[in-house]
């Protein structure tokens, strides 16, 4: 079973140069790479590049194009909030669900993504809609709500947040990365 997924989102397509910084970044991380196609890799982290022990959990990189899969609707919003429909998503899940493998190796990924490429669409929770939003437009930082029909036709949320809140939203004590 997968443990959390988080997506950085690119405003336009991956240059050349960004493709080669993220492939290089990838390789600077990675023990071994389980795959050979340039848009999807499953890999484990080496040893080393964390101070706390890496245990041996499989993580998961994609280069989507969002606009591919993205609804109307949900279009529509990412136009309103954003200003443009992101070009491209970049994708990460973890293979494991334990807390040594999510709150530092998926935290440090997550933000380093972040840093280099684009905007992160962290998981959500299950309280309400006005206790999400409550909590996160308390936070630091800029977030815009996104809201869609999940497949069992109910509304849900995820967001979009900046650097600033995601290094916030990161070190707060209730942080925890959820599948």
């Amino acid at each position: 079973m997968g443990g959390p997924g988080a997506c950085v989102l690119v405003r336009n397509p991956l240059t050349e140069q960004q493709s080669e910084s993220l492939d290089a970044w990838l390789q600077s991380i990675i023990s071994t790479r389980d795959n050979e196609d340039s848009n999807v890799y499953s890999f484990w982290l080496k040893d080393d590049v964390f101070p706390e022990t890496v245990s041996n959990c499989l993580f998961y990189l994609a280069k989507d194009n969002p606009s591919d899969v993205a609804e109307d609707d949900i279009r529509q919003q990412l136009i309103e909030k954003l200003g443009y429909i992101p070009q491209r998503a970049i994708s990460l899940g973890s293979g494991c669900n334990q807390d040594s493998d999510l709150d530092s190796p998926f935290k440090k990924i997550a933000a380093d993504m972040h840093d280099k490429f684009g905007s992160l669409l962290p998981p959500h929770s299950e309280p309400s809609f006005e206790e999400i939003s409550a909590f996160v437009q308390g936070m630091p930082g800029k977030v815009y709500e996104i809201y869609y029909e999940t497949a069992r036709e109910t509304q849900w949320v995820y967001h979009i947040v900046d650097t600033t809140f995601l290094r916030a939203w990161l070190n707060h004590p209730h942080f925890h990365m959820i599948k």
